[in-house]
C-alpha cells in the first residue's frame, strides 16, 4: 500500500520516515532531497544533504522482513536485550514499534544512555565494568568485569569506552586503567585486568577517513565567501575530512545580562544555547569569551560526530537569531544573542 513516508526499516533515520528520533539521529539525506525535487515543487541544495548511515552499503535486500530477523550486521536484533543504537552513541533496548513490521532495532534507552555525556558517570557500578563517559565515549558491545568470572556466561550488552580515529575504519579504544588499546573493526578484543571481551564495531566509528591528529580547518564567516584553500562540502557519500568553523556570537549587555567575566561563564551559556537549539553536543567545542559582550566556539564535523553539516548548522543558529530565540543562560542572568559571525 502506498504511503507517504519511507519505510523505517530500510530508512531508519531519514527525516521522511514515519516517526523521527531526537535531532542527532535524524538526518536530511539525499534520497529524501531527490524524492522532493521529482515532485517538481522544491529545487533543493544536495550539497546540504546528509549521507544516511543506516544500512549504508548493506545491498537491495537489507530491511526486508524476510531478512531482518537474520541479521549479521547489527542493524537490527532479536529479543529484548540491552545493547547500543546503531550509531553507537547511547545504549539501547531491542524494540519494535508499528512501523517497523515485526523487525526489531535497539532504541535509546530513555534514561542516562548518552555515552558522550560526562553527567551520566552516576549510573551504575563503573568501577567493575570499566565504563567511561565523555566527548568521545561511544556505546560498545562488552561483557568486560573486573571480578573473576561466574558459571553463568554474562552476555554482551552496550556498554562506555573511549575511542579516538586513527584512520578510516580503525580505532582504539581505552577502558577504566587500561592503555590505548587497537580494536579492529569487526573483531573483538580483551582487556588487561577485565574478563570478557569487547566487540568493535565495522562501519560505524571513524568513517572520514582521517585521523583525529589529521584535522582538516576551513576558517568562513556565516555569510562569507570560503576562505581560500577551503573546500566546499561535496554533494556525495563519500567521507568527509574534519571541517571546523569559528563562530563569534555577541549578546546583549541588558539589565538582565551582566558581563561576562571568564570561560567558565562562556561554557556555562554555551551549554544552555546547546540545549535550546538540541545541536549536538560533540559538534560544539571550545566555547570561550573573546570579549565580556562576546562568546566564541566552533562548529565541527568530526569522525563518530557528524550528524549535521557545519552549514545547516549555521543556519539553524542564525534563524534562532533572527526570531529573537537564541539565548544564553548563566548564573549571571539571560543573554539574548544579537548578532553572529
Amino acid at each position: 500500500m502506498p504511503s507517504s513516508h519511507w519505510e523505517s526499516r530500510i530508512l531508519q533515520g531519514s527525516i521522511m520516515t514515519a516517526t523521527l528520533g531526537s535531532p542527532e539521529h535524524t538526518f536530511i539525506d539525499r534520497i529524501t532531497l531527490a524524492a522532493m525535487e521529482d515532485t517538481g515543487w522544491y529545487r533543493v541544495n544536495y550539497q546540504l544533504g546528509q549521507a544516511l548511515p543506516w544500512g549504508q552499503g548493506r545491498g537491495d535486500m537489507f530491511g526486508l522482513t524476510t531478512m531482518c530477523h537474520n541479521d549479521t550486521f547489527g542493524y537490527f536484533c532479536t529479543g529484548s536485550g540491552l545493547g547500543c543504537h546503531y550509531l553507537h552513541r547511547e545504549k539501547g533496548r531491542c524494540e519494535t514499534d508499528v512501523f517497523l513490521d515485526g523487525c526489531r532495532i535497539y532504541k535509546p534507552l530513555l534514561n542516562q544512555s548518552e555515552c558522550w555525556k560526562v553527567g551520566n558517570t552516576t549510573t551504575g557500578n563503573l568501577s567493575a565494568t570499566g565504563e567511561i563517559y565523555g566527548d568521545s565515549s561511544r556505546c560498545f558491545f562488552a561483557n568486560l568485569s573486573r571480578e573473576a568470572p561466574s558459571a553463568e556466561v554474562i552476555p554482551p550488552v552496550g556498554r562506555c569506552y573511549l575511542h579516538r580515529c586513527l584512520g578510516q575504519d580503525v580505532f582504539e579504544v581505552k577502558v577504566q586503567g587500561s592503555d590505548w588499546l587497537p580494536c579492529s573493526a569487526g573483531a573483538s578484543i580483551q582487556v588487561p585486568g577485565y574478563h570478557g571481551q569487547l566487540s568493535c564495531p565495522r562501519g560505524r566509528l571513524c568513517q572520514t577517513g582521517t585521523g583525529e591528529g589529521e584535522e582538516r580547518t576551513t576558517e568562513n564567516t556565516l555569510l562569507g565567501s570560503p576562505s581560500p584553500g577551503s573546500r566546499p562540502l561535496e554533494p556525495t557519500d563519500s567521507p568527509r575530512p574534519w571541517v571546523r568553523v569559528t563562530v563569534w556570537l555577541a549578546v546583549s549587555g541588558s539589565a538582565g545580562c551582566s558581563r561576562m567575566e571568564d570561560d567558565g561563564e562562556a561554557e556555562e551559556g554555551i551549554g544552555s544555547l546547546v540545549k535550546s537549539t538540541n545541536i549536538p553536543r560533540c559538534q560544539v567545542r571550545d566555547p570561550r569569551l573573546c570579549s565580556p559582550s562576546e562568546v566564541c566556539f566552533e562548529l565541527v564535523e568530526y569522525s563518530g560526530c557528524c550528524r549535521f553539516t557545519v552549514p545547516f548548522l549555521l543556519g539553524l543558529l542564525t534563524h534562532s537569531l533572527r526570531q529573537g530565540k537564541l539565548h544564553l543562560l548563566t548564573t549571571q542572568g539571560n543573554c539574548t544573542a544579537i548578532s553572529i559571525r
